[in-house]
């Protein structure tokens, strides 16, 4: 099957062959066709498509990298490039290749280092393989499991002989993009679900004191168990966030309790945590109080946790190993 005058149109220099592959969709934007000075033209695939010059690759044993033959070519066209060359050809991943293609530069390459044959004819024949095969990866294509494929990945001169200048089926099919539009929004959504999830989960834990209100009050909370009792919902709102601030922090400062008259202050460095007095205190000295709540909520906030959670002395004890493993992963990132 021929593909239309509309997209043989589009292929410079070129004219409709059995050669090309049979679907409208597969014929490529126009290109130009280069190879390396003394190559045989009999070798040159697409006989009717005239042939510049390239720059070949400087002489030396060795396969030669395909990018940078590519990057030596200074191309900058609209076009896509197709270069032709009788060096062995080495690509990243590949020791040596039949050919090679980079989107990102719109250029493609062959070698006839490995397709030759006593017969031209059969070795033209190789060439236009590969280079029908790395200008469809140019168009998008990708291999295909099908060995008779234009598009399916030959690693040795059997499979290429064996594979045809056509594309299967398959690979005919036109793409269902909008489902793969779906799937990917899909995809899209569940993730951001997924990680909205886990980031409310690590927010929960890193700050585990909240607090909620009661008809004669509010209490602040940890884990959902009540720690404390406040007279206002700012006051149990204030001390919910100062918890959580302390307990965010590898070190932080002690709860210290200071007694102004009948009532009394708990802080931690610059914060305060709640002031309280006899009345909230349940009938208990304002000062006796704090320093009792003090004195069991500090292993909490030291330790990160209550004894039923982990090992609190894991951190009080060992604060000074963990922010010395926190500066050294600090100084890996940077």
């Amino acid at each position: 099957m021929q593909p239309s005058a509309r997209s043989a149109s589009r292929v410079r220099g070129m004219r409709p062959s059995e050669h090309w592959p049979a679907s409208p969709r597969a014929a490529l934007s126009s290109f130009q066709l280069r190879s390396e000075p003394g190559l045989d033209p009999a070798w040159l695939p697409f006989p009717a498509m005239p042939a510049g010059t390239m720059t070949a690759a400087p002489h030396g044993s060795g396969p030669v990298d395909a990018l940078e033959l590519m990057r030596m070519q200074h191309w900058g066209g609209p076009e896509a490039l197709l270069l032709v060359t009788g060096r062995d050809l080495a690509a990243p991943g590949c020791a040596s290749v039949f050919g090679y293609a980079d989107r990102r530069l719109r250029m493609a390459a062959v070698s006839t280092f490995r397709l030759k044959s006593p017969d031209a004819r059969l070795t033209r024949e190789r060439v236009t393989r590969v280079a029908i095969h790395e200008l469809l990866h140019l168009e998008g294509r990708r291999h295909c499991k099908d060995p008779f494929c234009a598009m399916h990945p030959a690693s040795n001169l059997e499979e290429l002989d064996r594979r045809t200048m056509q594309l299967c089926e398959r690979c005919r099919r036109p793409a269902r993009r909008w489902r793969a539009a779906v799937l990917a929004a899909a995809a899209c959504l569940v993730f951001s679900f997924a990680v909205d999830a886990s980031l409310k989960a690590l927010v929960r834990k890193a700050s585990p004191f909240s607090w909620r209100r009661q008809p004669d009050g509010a209490e602040v909370l940890y884990r959902k168990a009540a720690v404390l009792k406040l007279p206002g919902e700012a006051e149990a709102r204030t001390a919910a966030e100062v918890l959580n601030r302390l307990f965010a922090e590898i070190d932080p400062p002690p709860l210290t309790v200071r007694a102004e008259g009948p009532r009394a202050r708990v802080v931690a460095g610059p914060w305060t945590v709640f002031e309280i007095d006899a009345a909230a205190s349940g009938g208990y000295p304002a000062e006796e109080f704090a320093r009792q709540w003090a004195a069991r909520m500090e292993p909490l906030l030291q330790g990160k946790g209550s004894a039923s959670e982990g090992c609190p002395d894991c951190h009080t004890f060992r604060r000074e190993e963990v922010r010395q493993a926190i500066l050294q992963r600090t100084r890996l990132w940077r």
